[in-house]
Formats: structure tokens, sequence, C-alpha cells
């Protein structure tokens, strides 16, 4: 029993307990699911599995890799069952630099770090140029410096015009992502809350990361935790998005 709108641009971040239908949620917008009552639309479309693709619907879940003998380029190169769809060798590039995996690009994923293959499995979602991306569960098991390379990738993302959902368990981890979070307790939006002041400003970790040094700090916080990197947090990149002043 959720209504929710995300606009383009926007960063939605969706959390709760276990059980609460945070993936169920998301699969129902990702049309992976069908709800029992009411409907899902893309930009105004209805949603379906036939119309992901047309509308521009990127769905990216955690789960391992399923050809764990590619590399991380070649990962971006394949898709399966359908051979004209490689991209062009600088938009794969493009895509690695963007995501701060270029250091990694030619090992293989069974060699590659859990927060390595999450921002790989975006990277290959914006293969596609959506419109919507939904995330589900891909900050669970990160440390502090993963999550904070892929809430800057996500910015990126977003400041390109890409509306994303994002659900997670720990609202912390969102609040330094989302510009706004529904809570569902029950399968229900139990509160929602805006990530702007009632002044009208942004915060302080929204206007840093909006700027146009977002993609850069991405990609030098991701290089940092990269096998290989120097496992630091350069000295120019926000602080760590789960660790708040204080609780929520």
């Amino acid at each position: 029993d959720v209504t929710l709108h995300v606009r383009a641009g926007e960063i939605v971040g969706v959390c709760g307990a276990a059980g609460a239908g945070k993936t169920t949620l998301l699969r129902c917008a990702a049309a992976a699911l069908r709800p029992d009552r009411g409907e899902v639309r893309w930009f105004g479309v209805p949603a379906s599995a036939e119309a992901r693709r047309e509308c521009g619907v990127a769905f990216v879940a955690p789960c391992p890799p399923h050809h764990a003998f590619l590399t991380a380029r070649q990962s971006l190169e394949h898709r399966a069952g359908d051979a004209k769809a490689i991209p062009p060798e600088s938009d794969v590039r493009a895509l690695l630099d963007r995501a701060g995996l270029a250091r990694v690009a030619h090992r293989r994923l069974s060699t590659l770090s859990r927060g390595a293959l999450v921002r790989l499995a975006v990277a290959r979602a914006l293969r596609g140029h959506p419109s919507l991306v939904l995330l589900d569960g891909a900050m669970e098991g990160l440390d502090a410096r993963w999550r904070t390379a892929l809430a800057l990738l996500l910015r990126t993302v977003a400041t390109d015009g890409v509306a994303c959902v994002v659900a997670a368990r720990d609202y912390a981890v969102l609040r330094g992502i989302a510009d706004r979070i529904v809570t569902l307790a029950d399968g229900r939006v139990a509160s929602e809350r805006c990530a702007i002041s009632s002044g009208g400003e942004h915060t302080p970790w929204a206007i840093a990361a909006t700027s146009d040094r977002a993609a850069r700090a991405a990609s030098r916080v991701a290089e940092a935790v990269a096998p290989g990197g120097t496992g630091a947090v350069p000295p120019s990149a926000p602080p760590s998005v789960d660790s708040p002043s204080r609780a929520p």
C-alpha cells in the first residue's frame, strides 16, 4: 500500500527493516512483479517487462556475476542475447572512468570486491542511457569508503536528469545520498522526509555532491579503495555518508 512519485534528477531512498517491503516495492516498480492492485507507470506509460528497455528503466539488484571469467571491460561490452548491442570502445572507457574502475578494467569479475561489482552493475545499467535507475540492496555489505564512492556516482547520474530509487535498511546511509527518504513498515509508508531545509536550501552534502567536481571525486574515491590503491579517501572527497553528525 505505497504511493510514490519520483521526479527526474531526484534520488529517493527507500528504507525499512527486513520484510518491510523494500524489495517487493522496487521489483513492482521494475515490472519484475505484478502488484495485487494499483498500477506502476513510467513517464505516463504503464509499466511492463516488454517496455522496460524502451522506457529506459534499469533495475540493479545484488547478485553474483553470471560470467565470473569475464573482465570488467568485457562485462560492459557483453549483453546476453544481443550481439549488436556492444557499445563503442569510447563509451566503454567513459563508463569505466565514470565508475572509477579504470584501474581494474582488465581484472576478472571473480577477483573484484563487492564494492567494485556494485559499481560495475551500475555502469552496466548506465550503458543503456536510462531515465530511471532502481537499486535494491546496493549499499548492503559495503564499507564506508565504497558507500561514499557509490553515493557520489549516483549523484552524478542524478545531475544528468536520471531519476534514482535506492533501497537500503540503514536510514543513516540513505540520509547522505537521497534527496528524499521514504520509510516503509509492514508494506506501508511510515514516514517521508526531505533532505532540503525549510528555507529551500540544500544540505551541505547536496551542495558538495551536485558540483561539477562530483564525477572526479567519485573516481578518485573509487581508485583509492580499488586493489592497488592507497585505501585512503582523498582529502577533497566529502565525509563518509554513513556517519551523520547525529541520529535521525
